[in-house]
């Protein structure tokens, strides 16, 4: 691997989620995804940055916090919703900081892949699937050829490196603290919590098999109301569980349940704006989760 000797390694990362003017995917909740990411540098000592466009931040906002943060890495999430106004955004970025590398997540990247660096020139790497541990590697140093999970340019056509494993034990990953995020300016006061992973189900409206896998892997109840409390001994009661299949272990239900009233978490008003699947619910299982909080799915 001589190529390879004078890699760098990224210790200044900006991560950005565009804009989707117009659309409910708006400045409602602070995004999981990227929160999930920005957590992982955190926990590596790597220096970063975030901006949420859609917090009316315009691109000039954007350009100038590129300038003045100097990113050596961009980290961009992105869904195919809205695809061109984010292609416009990275080639911009790109034109102001030609030697900051750009990196792609999300959806998006998950579904296209190493099609994407061949779309867009300026799109340096590709990361599929979970981002925490992929982008972790890119950050060290490690050469793009060996890294799960990313794909990178050779001689001007993209290639894939393959599948990174999915993280079975979930309680182990960091889940987000929005340090760097502008909290006050989202609309609802809320936060969105991924107490599981993937989806065994084919629905054909869900995107989930292509994003996040048909393996489905969960959160301990401890580590979910962990994460629930963190955010009530900061004054929040509003929480929204994002899971494609929240519901898939009946009994795990129950004992989040048990978890949130055994910690005298009072007040909380929880939704399932994902929805549930109907043969995973009876009136049991709803009665229970309304008696802590739960008021809509």
């Amino acid at each position: 691997h001589e190529e390879y000797k004078c890699v760098m390694s990224y210790q200044r990362v900006l991560l950005i989620k565009p804009g989707y003017k117009g659309s409910y995917y708006g400045a409602f909740h602070p995004p999981v995804g990227l929160g999930y990411i920005a957590e992982a540098l955190a926990h590596h000592n790597i220096e970063y940055d975030v901006m949420d466009m859609n917090l009316r931040h315009p691109l000039k906002h954007l350009l100038k916090k590129v300038m003045d943060f100097r990113p050596n890495l961009i980290g961009i999430t992105m869904m195919s919703f809205m695809y061109r106004n984010t292609y416009r955004i990275i080639r911009q970025m790109k034109e102001i900081c030609p030697g900051g590398k750009i990196v792609v997540g999300g959806a998006h990247a998950s579904t296209y892949r190493e099609q994407l660096l061949e779309a867009v020139p300026e799109i340096d790497y590709v990361i599929t699937l979970e981002g925490e541990e992929t982008i972790r590697e890119l950050c060290s140093g490690s050469n793009p050829a060996d890294i799960k999970g990313l794909a990178h340019r050779v001689e001007n056509r993209g290639v894939y490196n393959g599948d990174r494993r999915f993280i079975r034990d979930l309680d182990c990953v960091p889940f987000p603290r929005y340090k760097k995020f502008e909290l006050s300016k989202y609309i609802f006061h809320d936060i969105d919590i991924a107490s599981s992973r993937g989806c065994p189900h084919q629905c054909i409206f869900c995107s989930v098999k292509v994003v996040s896998g048909r393996q489905l892997r969960i959160r301990s109840p401890r580590n979910v109301v962990d994460e629930i409390e963190y955010w009530y001994r900061r004054g929040y009661r509003k929480f929204n569980f994002v899971d494609d299949n929240f519901t898939f272990y009946y009994g795990r239900v129950f004992e989040i349940c048990d978890e949130i009233e055994r910690r005298g978490l009072k007040g909380l008003k929880i939704t399932n704006a994902n929805g549930i699947r109907a043969d995973r619910a009876d009136r049991e299982l709803l009665k229970r989760m309304r008696s802590v909080g739960f008021y809509y799915i």
